[in-house]
């Protein structure tokens, strides 16, 4: 199943509206997500298998004191 762009802009559409939402994809299939946490999964993987995205990450370093 390869994801989409437009598969992404759905589950961040029913995240926005912070709700249980029903969602199909580009493939047709049908989703019900109970809670955003879900929702959020569910984003996170699609959004890690678009080929050639880049997702960045930030290390931050404290340390105690001046």
């Amino acid at each position: 199943m390869p994801v989409t762009q437009q598969d992404i802009d759905a589950l961040k559409s029913a995240i926005a509206r912070r709700q249980e939402a029903q969602i199909t994809f580009s493939d047709g299939r049908h989703v019900t997500y109970r809670t955003v946490a879900e929702l959020e999964r569910a984003l996170a993987f699609a959004e890690r298998q678009v080929p050639g995205r880049v997702l960045r990450q930030t290390r931050v370093q404290g340390k105690k004191g001046w």
